[in-house]
């Protein structure tokens, strides 16, 4: 999924926070970034003023595969 040499683009880290339905805060708290420079960091990320970092592409890539898998396991409620 490399383009020009990223990882991931700014617009696919913003659709991947929002399908984990984390603000920007909330992500920079998960990926342990200090507040509110992270959040800073991770807007301007999305907006394409700055690269994505490999470091947060694959953490993201990370959440998004365990929601995924937790989602698999969700029990189903009864109908």
């Amino acid at each position: 999924r490399q383009r020009h040499g990223l990882a991931m683009t700014g617009d696919e880290l913003k659709a991947a926070r929002e399908d984990l339905g984390l603000s920007l805060a909330d992500l920079a708290t998960r990926l342990q970034l200090d507040l509110p420079n992270g959040a800073t960091m991770l807007r301007e990320m999305e907006r394409g003023r700055r690269d994505v970092t490999g470091p947060i592409a694959a953490a993201v890539e990370l959440m998004l595969e365990l929601e995924q898998r937790d989602s698999l396991w969700q029990p189903r409620e009864a109908s």
